[in-house]
């Protein structure tokens, strides 16, 4: 949901059928899941087994987790879609683009060390070629780059 919600994609309709698809913009909430379908998310990122009556949820941090989120085309669908929101796409300024990013990701300010750290990458990005986010629309934006690396980090994937 909260991808959803930066990349500006969240369907805020509440209630209503269960949606098959799971890739709708609705939220999460009104994924449909039956009990013989075990592909998709759901297992991957400890899903409520639906066979099954659970008293409590499973919870592991495991790498193919991390290798999925790397290279989904949604989460460099998403990265893309952030970049092009008019707030942060109207800042040309990298520092204020940043301050912009952090504002929107993690509802904060960003510190002085990691505007640095992104100007850094940002400017080191111009100079050596990178591979774009998977599904992103410009391979090799740094900007698109750097925000899927924002939207990874273990400050907007986890509460605290």
């Amino acid at each position: 949901d909260a991808l959803l919600a930066v990349a500006g994609r969240l369907e805020a309709r509440p209630g209503g059928p269960a949606e098959a698809d799971a890739m709708t913009s609705r939220r999460m909430l009104y994924i449909k899941t039956t009990r013989t379908n075990r592909s998709g998310l759901g297992p991957l990122f400890d899903a409520a087994d639906a066979a099954m009556h659970v008293e409590r949820r499973t919870v592991s941090t495991i790498a193919p987790q991390a290798l999925y989120l790397m290279n989904d085309s949604g989460i460099g669908d998403a990265a893309g879609k952030v970049v092009a929101r008019p707030e942060i796409a109207a800042q040309t300024d990298p520092p204020l683009r940043i301050q912009a990013l952090y504002k929107l990701i993690f509802g904060r300010v960003p510190t002085p060390s990691e505007v640095e750290l992104g100007c850094s990458f940002i400017e080191r990005a111009k100079v050596e070629p990178l591979d774009g986010p998977p599904g992103s629309t410009e391979a090799g934006d740094p900007w698109g780059v750097y925000t899927q690396a924002l939207l990874l980090s273990n400050e907007f994937l986890f509460v605290d």
